[in-house]
Formats: C-alpha cells, sequence, structure tokens
C-alpha cells in the first residue's frame, strides 16, 4: 500500500530498508542516530525504530507518524534530502521494498492484499 493510499487522519506505519556497502555498518548506524533525531522533531513523527539484521546488510527502519501526509512531508522534506546524501557512497534506500500500514490490515482483508485477519478466538 502506498502512502497515498492511507485515508487522511489515519495513523500510518512504514517501513524502509536500506542496503548497506559491506564494511560500512558503523557509518551507517552512526547516521541513523542523526537521521532518527532529525526526523523526531518533525511534526507528526509518533517514533522510529532500526532493525538490524544478524546477517548481511539490510538494514529497516520502522517509522510511526500521525497520518500518512504528514509521512510524505516528511519523505519529500529537504531535511532528510540532506541526510541521504550523507550516506550515499554508503547505503542506498531499496524504495522497491517500502511498505506502509494504517494497522487495520491485521482485522480486515483489504483490496489488493494478501493479509488474512487472524481467528476470532476467545475474544469474539
Amino acid at each position: 500500500m502506498s502512502t497515498t493510499e492511507v485515508r487522511r487522519g489515519d495513523p500510518v506505519t512504514t517501513v524502509l530498508t536500506w542496503e548497506v556497502r559491506p564494511g560500512r555498518e558503523q557509518e551507517f548506524e552512526h547516521w541513523t542516530h542523526g537521521i532518527t533525531r532529525c526526523a523526531r522533531r518533525f511534526p507528526g513523527n509518533e517514533g522510529v525504530s532500526w532493525l538490524r539484521p544478524e546477517d548481511g546488510h539490510r538494514f529497516h527502519a520502522v517509522l510511526r507518524w500521525s497520518d500518512a501526509h504528514r509521512l510524505t512531508a516528511w519523505l519529500e522534506s529537504d531535511e532528510r534530502a540532506a541526510w541521504h546524501a550523507r550516506i550515499d557512497d554508503i547505503a542506498v534506500e531499496l524504495g522497491s521494498e517500502r511498505q506502509s500500514t494504517t494497522g487495520l490490515e491485521t482485522w480486515f482483508s483489504l483490496p489488493g492484499t494478501t493479509v488474512r485477519p487472524p481467528s476470532a478466538g476467545r475474544w469474539c
């Protein structure tokens, strides 16, 4: 689901995937601290978490925003672009792997998705 498909006002979580050049992981880790501080100051940010690989070179950022429009403002911001320019030779964001959800996907089958809702279990 793209960020433009999420209704205005719904909280959104986005996962960004980064491919880090071998041997540059420490530099990338240092960069993640700076861009995280910058994102947290941006309007609508509700948190950023990083998932580091045990093996390999793919890092994942989990961004939580108050709504898709504020997330888009961050993704298209000059501040974010400046941070990206700092690591051109260290890592690349894999835009084809970007995923966004509103959280409703775990309860309802949305058009164009393969996610199945959880069983009702004892709560019904």
